[in-house]
């Protein structure tokens, strides 16, 4: 047993720091899709209500003011593909063809376009007459525009 053999251990990394370091990114990542604070707060000329009342109002009724949910109601009927979107997204991280704030910013953007045609197609229940006469509109969720130039979509941390 004269002889002596050296041996090497060689570590190659073929991309699991990398994934690593894509799930480490995606911690607590989520997708916003709302208005925020700084349009919410904006009281449109003539209006007692701030876009973020109004919205609220439209989304939860009130004893005046019928429910037409705008968000939830999107959020509900897109459940399916926005769970399919996000997967995909994370995918995209995993790859490292995108970051998470791209990745999860396309799945945002496509969520607001959603929430924004939702707004337009709402039609029931109907405005009053008088409201009608008013706006010189029978759409019950659009009046200036503002409230869907609102939504927007925010990638942020979990603040769990």
């Amino acid at each position: 047993m004269g002889s002596s053999s050296s041996s090497r251990v060689v570590d190659i990394d073929r991309g699991y720091q990398h994934l690593l370091k894509s799930f480490s990114d995606m911690k607590d990542v989520g997708v916003y899709v709302g208005i925020r604070e700084d349009k919410g707060a904006v009281k449109p000329e003539g209006s007692d209500a701030t876009v973020a009342e109004y919205a609220t109002y439209n989304e939860f009724g009130t004893r005046t003011i019928p429910e037409r949910s705008f968000l939830r109601s999107w959020e509900q009927a897109n459940r399916a593909e926005a769970v399919k979107r996000m997967g995909e997204a994370a995918g995209k991280v995993i790859d490292g063809a995108q970051t998470v704030y791209r990745a999860f910013g396309l799945v945002g953007a496509w969520a607001v376009r959603g929430v924004q045609r939702n707004i337009w197609a709402i039609d029931t229940p109907p405005n009053a007459p008088l409201t009608i006469r008013l706006k010189k509109s029978s759409n019950p969720l659009i009046d200036t525009g503002r409230m869907r130039g609102s939504i927007e979509y925010e990638v942020r941390e979990d603040d769990r």
